[in-house]
C-alpha cells in the first residue's frame, strides 16, 4: 500500500501544473531598445530623389530592375520619337520655305514625300513622344507609391498562423446568411 501511495504522489508531482510555473523576472529598464520604424514617408522621399531608393530602403531589391528598365524604356521611346519629330519638323519647314533650294532637303526623306506628308509623319512622331511623356511620368509616379505602400506594408505579418473562414449562420429573424470569421493564431 506504500508503494501505491508512493506512485500516486510522485505522479501527481509530476503532472502538476508547479513544473510549468516559473517566477517572474524583472525587466531590465536600464537596457531601452527602440525598434526602428520603417517610414513609408522616408521611402516616399528617396524613391522621389531617386527612383528605386525607396524599394531599395523597403528591401525589395528585385523591383530595383524593373523599375530602371521601365523608366529607361520609357525614356528612350521619348528621346527617339522627339528627335524623330525634330527631324520631320524642320525638314516641313526647309519644304515650305519658297526661298530654299531643293538641294538643301534632307536625303533621308524621300522627294516623292510632299510638305503635308513629312507633316502628318511629324505629328505622328509628336504624338507618340507626348504619350510616352506620360508614361514616363505615370512610371515614375507608380515607381513612387510602390514605395510608399510597401514601406506601410513592411510589418505586416504573412505568416500561415492566419486564417479566414466562411461558415453558414442564421442572423436575425430566422434568415440564413454566410458569417465570416478571422482567426489570428499566435
Amino acid at each position: 500500500m506504500k508503494q501505491v501511495a508512493y506512485i500516486i504522489i510522485c505522479c501527481l508531482f509530476y503532472f502538476s501544473p508547479w513544473n510549468v510555473l516559473y517566477a517572474q523576472q524583472k525587466a531590465d529598464t536600464s537596457k531601452v531598445v527602440k525598434k526602428h520604424q520603417h517610414s513609408p514617408r522616408m521611402a516616399s522621399i528617396m524613391s522621389t530623389i531617386l527612383p528605386g531608393s525607396g524599394q531599395v530602403y523597403n528591401r525589395k531589391y528585385w523591383k530595383l530592375p524593373i523599375v530602371y528598365a521601365g523608366l529607361g524604356g520609357l525614356g528612350y521611346m521619348f528621346y527617339t520619337n522627339r528627335t524623330n519629330y525634330n527631324k520631320l519638323a524642320k525638314e516641313v519647314r526647309k519644304r515650305n520655305d519658297k526661298t530654299i533650294s531643293t538641294s538643301t532637303w534632307d536625303s533621308t526623306y524621300s522627294y516623292s514625300y510632299s510638305a503635308s506628308d513629312l507633316l502628318i509623319f511629324a505629328n505622328q512622331y509628336r504624338r507618340k513622344s507626348e504619350l510616352s511623356a506620360v508614361g514616363l511620368l505615370l512610371f515614375y509616379s507608380f515607381q513612387i507609391v510602390d514605395a510608399y505602400v510597401d514601406a506601410h506594408l513592411f510589418s505586416f505579418d504573412v505568416s500561415d498562423d492566419l486564417s479566414f473562414h466562411f461558415s453558414p449562420t442564421i442572423i436575425n429573424l430566422n434568415k440564413p446568411g454566410v458569417a465570416l470569421t478571422l482567426h489570428f493564431r499566435k
